[in-house]
């Protein structure tokens, strides 16, 4: 067996939207503010993908490139969506607030334009629109006169019809498959700046449970544990120069850049990272 030929998939794509929006802040007792917020958007996409196999005139049995499907689509997605928003605060002190928010968003769907050698279409060519709701409580405010600020938030998000794009060996190219999801978690960032010329900054966040809800599978690019600590300091050498830097170390947990399923070497490997930038400006 052989393989002589080549495969060309050609895709155009017009796309068309438009949108309103606004909020509103209304403040209901003495610390307390409720905020609502709203978006409709309607979206229109037509798309046509052609795929095109040549065996360069060789049609010999063995020559694989001869089971290869040419092929033909066209299709439109019309997308109406009304978004919102809404938050409710408690401000705990002139620079600190607790709030709870819910919200639901969208995306609009999508079109997959590749596919395998041996398959004259995408399967599927269109993707649903993805619609997702999120939960979220949390605290953030500065501190100590200013020099410092902390924000913790706690939440809850749920996907249908995520949008989840990954690379394919087979289709030599990204594919776009629609699953829904479920992850919560919590991150915490902040930075205190103890003196003049001195600013420490960093931020945490846990993922522990983003997954794929109808396969026993953990959401791609999503590491259960994040987290970076730094350091920017600042100098003034005379009236003329200014010394600056940047540490910065950041750590990752491991995680799936793309599904098990795809085979081979799907897994990123937990990293570390320090990064360290120096500065020497002259006015």
């Amino acid at each position: 067996a052989h393989l002589t030929g080549y495969t060309r998939n050609h895709f155009t794509q017009d796309n068309e939207a438009y949108s309103v929006f606004g909020q509103v802040n209304w403040n209901l007792a003495p610390r307390w503010t409720f905020q609502l917020g709203g978006r409709y958007g309607q979206e229109s996409r037509q798309a046509d993908f052609s795929k095109i196999a040549s065996n360069n005139g060789d049609a010999a049995p063995t020559n694989l490139m001869n089971l290869a499907a040419p092929g033909a689509t066209s299709g439109g997605l019309d997308d109406d969506s009304t978004d919102y928003a809404a938050t409710l605060s408690y401000q705990l002190t002139d620079t600190s607030i607790i709030y709870a928010n819910y919200g639901r968003g969208t995306k609009a769907g999508a079109f997959n334009n590749t596919t395998l050698t041996l398959a004259p279409l995408p399967a599927p060519f269109m993707v649903p629109a993805e619609d997702a709701t999120t939960y979220e409580v949390g605290i953030k405010g500065r501190f100590l006169g200013g020099r410092a600020y902390a924000a913790l938030s706690l939440y809850h998000v749920e996907v249908a019809n995520f949008q989840d794009s990954y690379y394919s060996a087979p289709a030599r190219g990204f594919l776009i498959r629609s699953v829904d999801i479920t992850a919560e978690g919590a991150e915490l960032e902040g930075w205190i700046r103890p003196t003049s010329w001195l600013n420490i900054y960093g931020n945490i966040a846990s993922n522990p449970t983003a997954s794929i809800d109808s396969l026993d599978e953990r959401m791609m690019r999503a590491p259960e544990l994040t987290y970076s600590l730094g350091f920017r300091t600042h100098f003034n050498l005379g009236q003329d120069f200014l010394v600056s830097s940047d540490l910065n170390l950041a750590h990752s947990d491991s995680y799936l850049h793309q599904p098990p399923s795809a085979g081979g070497n799907n897994e990123s490997g937990e990293f570390d990272l320090v990064n360290l930038r120096l500065a020497v400006r002259y006015a």
